[in-house]
């Protein structure tokens, strides 16, 4: 992680979780963040919420299952958007 990234997730950090919580449990909100910067690639959210999960008490397992189902939800986009190309492909080949 860079300085200047560093500083910017912490200063974002508590308004993630720890000031968010409402019928979510803060340590839930890290995992679902964890999962979007998983799917959306970014290496300092991945940092900085991996971080905060763990101190708010996730197991290797919950992360792992977090995880997992963001790649899940990635592999289904994944099939409809190639659907869409094959589409594609059908309307301009005939």
């Amino acid at each position: 992680m860079s300085a200047h990234s560093s500083v910017i997730a912490e200063r974002r950090r508590p308004a993630v979780a720890e000031s968010n919580v409402g019928v979510l449990e803060a340590k839930t909100i890290e995992l679902i963040a964890l999962a979007v910067a998983a799917t959306l690639r970014c290496d300092d959210c991945l940092t900085v919420h991996t971080a905060a999960a763990i101190r708010l008490g996730a197991t290797q397992e919950e992360l792992a299952e977090a995880l997992a189902t963001a790649a899940a939800v990635n592999a289904g986009a994944a099939l409809v958007y190639s659907a869409r190309v094959l589409d594609t492909w059908t309307a301009r080949a005939a």
